[in-house]
């Protein structure tokens, strides 16, 4: 028989359980895909709000360690268990989505960050959004945006070699390739019945000088705008419209910062950024200089072009374009922005 001064301990260990929630920022959203993101601008503005900003972090989390056994003695076993909690400390190194997460948790502590929503109606819209006060960021969900016709242009005539004529690449970008408006054909008229006809094609034919002058002139046209020009998105109605929405709108960006992909600007996306001037009278109108010199003289002659080769309809359309986007008209905004995604 064994005493128990000679009982055999023995201890087991089952596993730990972790707290992390130390470790991680809640951003308030799911991962998203980033049309467009400014770290520059996040890690200037969170270190304004924590008084700087470092390289790496040392992150501190609680451990609970869990070990369960039993002591034998004479043949009977007796259960127990014991616990015990431990701080790790990790020294990490914020990514550019991580420091972005933390800015939208710090902005909402202090109540700096509005929530918006574009999809609410144009009049609930731009009430909300003219209550911001200037200098408070805004969340703005469910906004469709539109790359300019003009700057959609520049893309499509690089991208093709030089080889397309002016007005193709006009008619693409306002319309798509021939290949999307016979897919958005078949898909209007799919569940009709009865003969259907796809509507593709141009119905206008151009001569042969024709087509070496317009080629000629989309090759001006690109050479003219610069490598990574300015981006005057406009509205959050994700259409080419005739007059200024309401709440007429404004987010500069530039080209290269956008995604090249494109269909992440598709259908409604998120845009946080920063409310830097509210247009709430005439007197306040603003006109984006830097995007209007950027464009204006190649947008100008392309339509001079367009116009001298007999596309009267098309005549000053662009400009009426760029004029469109660059002027902000209240009610209305500029809002610079941080971060664009889905």
């Amino acid at each position: 028989m064994v005493g128990l001064g000679a009982v055999a301990l023995v201890w087991l260990y089952l596993g730990r359980g972790n707290d992390a929630g130390a470790l991680e920022q809640d951003p308030g959203i799911p991962p998203p895909e980033y049309a467009y993101l400014d770290d520059v601008r996040v890690v200037n503005y969170l270190g304004q709000i924590e008084g700087g900003t470092s390289g790496t972090e040392a992150r501190t989390r609680k451990v609970t360690d869990t070990r369960t056994g039993g002591v034998a003695a004479g043949g009977v076993e007796f259960g127990g268990s014991s616990s015990g909690e431990q701080s790790v400390t990790e020294t990490v190194t914020p990514t550019t989505t991580a420091r972005f997460y933390r800015l939208l948790d710090r902005l909402s502590d202090k109540g700096y960050l509005r929530e918006l929503n574009a999809s609410s109606g144009q009049a609930s819209f731009a009430n909300a959004l003219g209550a911001v006060p200037e200098g408070f960021f805004v969340r703005i969900a469910g906004c469709k945006l539109r790359v300019p016709t003009y700057v959609q242009m520049k893309e499509i005539i690089v991208d093709s070699g030089s080889a397309i004529t002016a007005d193709r690449a006009w008619h693409t970008a306002l319309y798509g390739t021939e290949e999307e408006r016979i897919a958005a054909a078949v898909a209007k008229q799919s569940g009709k019945k009865g003969p259907q006809t796809l509507v593709g094609g141009d119905t206008y034919r151009i001569t042969d000088a024709q087509e070496r002058r317009l080629k000629q002139a989309s090759k001006r046209y690109a050479n003219a705008i610069a490598a990574n020009p300015p981006v005057p998105l406009a509205s959050c109605a994700g259409k080419l419209l005739a007059k200024p929405g309401k709440p007429d709108l404004l987010f500069p960006v530039l080209l290269d910062a956008l995604t090249k992909e494109r269909s992440l600007l598709a259908g409604p996306v998120t845009i946080v950024g920063k409310v830097v001037r509210q247009v709430r009278r005439p007197s306040d109108v603003y006109v984006d200089r830097q995007a209007s010199a950027a464009y204006a003289n190649a947008v100008a002659n392309l339509d001079g072009e367009l116009s001298d080769v007999g596309f009267n309809d098309e005549a000053g359309v662009l400009s009426d374009e760029l004029s469109r986007d660059v002027t902000v008209y209240p009610p209305g905004a500029i809002i610079l922005p941080i971060a664009i995604y889905k």
